[in-house]
């Protein structure tokens, strides 16, 4: 069995659903965000979390009309 299968299947939710998002929103390959583990030593729940409460916008939203765009 290999570990790293292992250990990505046993992600919490939260931790998921970050990767996820990233992946999604802000366009981040799963390469990238191991990297950014390793590097930085940073989950990606904590990424994103750090990213939330940023001054500045990194995890842009649809616009009311169904358009995305990114802050400006």
């Amino acid at each position: 069995m290999n570990p790293r299968t292992t250990r990505k299947n046993s992600l919490p939710a939260d931790e998921k659903q970050s990767v996820k998002l990233l992946i999604d929103r802000m366009g981040l390959g799963k390469k990238e965000i191991e990297e950014i583990s390793t590097q930085y030593g940073v989950s990606a729940f904590q990424l994103v979390e750090l990213m939330r409460y940023h001054k500045y916008q990194f995890l842009y939203t649809p616009e009311p009309d169904g358009t995305n765009s990114y802050p400006s």
